[in-house]
């Protein structure tokens, strides 16, 4: 019988930004949003030293093969707020993205947040269905929010 391996998560350190970027500023998100290497890269070593939620997830044969990355007190100043969550394509729908955010949770109930808000664009059908799977609920719309076009879908978490 095959016992799963369940995934571990792991605060992210400066010296996995480099991991990172060989994959993260290729993802059709960050093209989409016109994020390149610089602007990412910046966006991270910034992000460390301030009290964020970063998390990485190392699987076999490939670390920092997803990023997870939460911002306290963000979510509309009564909660935190998930900003990004990314998982190389080739390692998608192996518990990566679940064990990521299910971290970035219990880290903000441990910092006294009882809710966790996030973003996702309205063409992004499977991202939805992850979060709602999670226990996600649509609170709202913004029309137009980052990309002209694009309305950006507010889901909810009480944590």
């Amino acid at each position: 019988m095959d016992v799963e391996t369940p995934v571990k998560t792991r605060p992210l350190r400066p010296e996995d930004v480099p991991r990172l970027m060989q994959w993260l500023p290729q993802e059709p998100l960050m093209r989409r949003y016109q994020l390149d290497d610089e602007v990412l890269e910046l966006a991270l070593r910034t992000a460390l030293p301030t009290g964020d939620i970063l998390r990485t997830a190392d699987a076999p044969g490939a670390p920092c093969c997803a990023l997870a990355w939460t911002q306290p007190w963000a979510g509309l100043g009564r909660g935190a707020y998930l900003r990004l969550i990314c998982v190389q394509p080739d390692r998608q729908g192996q518990g990566l993205g679940q064990a990521l955010l299910e971290a970035c949770e219990e880290a903000s109930r441990a910092r006294g947040q009882e809710n966790l808000m996030l973003l996702v664009s309205d063409y992004n059908a499977r991202a939805q269905t992850f979060y709602r799977r999670c226990g996600y609920v649509q609170a709202g719309v913004l029309t137009d929010y980052i990309l002209p076009g694009v309305d950006e879908l507010l889901f909810w978490k009480l944590l």
